[in-house]
């Protein structure tokens, strides 16, 4: 067995039956997903207590092949059939489960597992998604005298490393006030970065992430493109400037579309593409800042004011973690009033300064203060 702050889980293996037995309490459990990889890395067999990646599944403990880490790559395996023996929801929830050995590469002469679990967000609920939290490996010896745990957290200023080479890098969700969400995930094993972006109240608009804390810079934007004549779709483009010029479709750096349905009037799509691509994203990659915006068509043209993100968010992709900042809109404030003070007041007053000369005394008083205003 082995346990954390939120979340403990026994395995069993019986041999006079041959078979393997899931325990596990979920004391922060909401209405998320949970489950178990019986592997070292996140990819494999599979015990996951959930409804599915479209609710298509009742919500049952579920066996799956874990191929890759986009949703393409999570298949429910049939064959391997998990069945309750217990669901208890009265302290977060317990639910025990049993499989045959066989199922999972075990066998009555197994000494020991390894295995890895992960939990969702608990706005996701039941629905699997990308992770919110997940352990390091973990061995457990089936005689119950050795548990063997890695739980140190990934930090590239301990180890003198960055980005990959400082351990896996996780799947981070940042909550976007006014859109949505986007979830963004460098996969250091398989060499790709996955962006998933949900666009809520979609009504066939574009809709985009700047990867910024400026509405400048490197961007992924759904759209038909300035003119109208692409096909739908999420492109790369470079934002050097806030006219329609300065937004340009960077065809060099291309993605490669996973999925895209609209779900309860959101729209939710998922791209990746190489590390070895020309990217925004890269194995040295650690933290992103993100941006949103988005039109009232898919052809690409000015947002309206309000239609953009008025916060910064901080996506930390070692620790999963997100964090946001509002946009210091101080010097534009002290542009304007500045710009007010200049033309409607002073170089009103220095027009009337030299209309009015004759109320001055004789001199060059009213020129003085002519130029002065001015």
């Amino acid at each position: 067995s082995t346990t954390d702050s939120t979340l403990s889980l026994r395995v069993i293996l019986c041999e006079d039956d041959a078979m393997l037995y899931l325990d596990v309490t979920f004391t922060a459990y909401q209405t998320q997903w949970f489950g178990v990889v019986f592997n070292d890395v996140m990819l494999g067999q599979a015990a996951v207590y959930t409804t599915g990646l479209q609710d298509e599944l009742s919500l049952a403990m579920h066996a799956f092949e874990l191929t890759q880490r986009s949703p393409d790559g999570v298949v429910v395996d049939a064959d391997a059939v998990w069945t309750e023996y217990l669901v208890d929801t009265s302290n977060g929830i317990q639910v025990i489960y049993s499989t045959a050995l066989d199922n999972y590469g075990l066998s009555s002469d197994s000494e020991s597992v390894t295995l890895r679990y992960a939990y969702g967000t608990d706005t996701a609920g039941s629905t699997l998604s990308y992770h919110a939290s997940r352990s390091e490996t973990i061995t457990l010896s089936f005689d119950g005298t050795q548990t063997t745990t890695t739980t140190t957290a990934i930090s590239s200023t301990a180890t003198g490393a960055s980005g990959c080479d400082a351990g896996d890098l996780l799947p981070t969700t940042a909550m976007l006030d006014g859109f949505g969400q986007a979830t963004l995930f460098v996969d250091c094993q398989a060499g790709t970065a996955t962006v998933t972006i949900t666009c809520d109240d979609y009504n066939g608009n574009w809709f985009g992430l700047v990867f910024s804390d400026e509405m400048l810079g490197n961007a992924l934007i759904y759209t038909t493109g300035k003119a109208g004549t692409d096909e739908e779709a999420l492109y790369s483009y470079v934002l050097s400037g806030r006219a329609p010029s300065g937004v340009n479709k960077d065809d060099a750096n291309v993605w490669l579309k996973l999925s895209e349905e609209v779900v309860d009037g959101s729209m939710v799509v998922s791209y990746s593409q190489s590390l070895t691509s020309a990217s925004v994203f890269t194995r040295d990659t650690e933290t992103v800042n993100v941006r949103w915006a988005k039109g009232s068509s898919l052809v690409l043209q000015q947002h309206a004011s309000d239609a953009r993100s008025s916060q910064i968010s901080h996506l930390n992709l070692l620790t999963g973690e997100t964090s946001q900042q509002t946009e210091d809109i101080t010097l534009q404030i002290v542009h304007g009033v500045i710009m007010w003070l200049a033309w409607p007041v002073l170089a009103s007053w220095g027009v009337m300064s030299s209309s009015f000369r004759w109320l001055y005394p004789q001199g060059p008083k009213w020129f003085l203060v002519h130029r002065g205003l001015q």
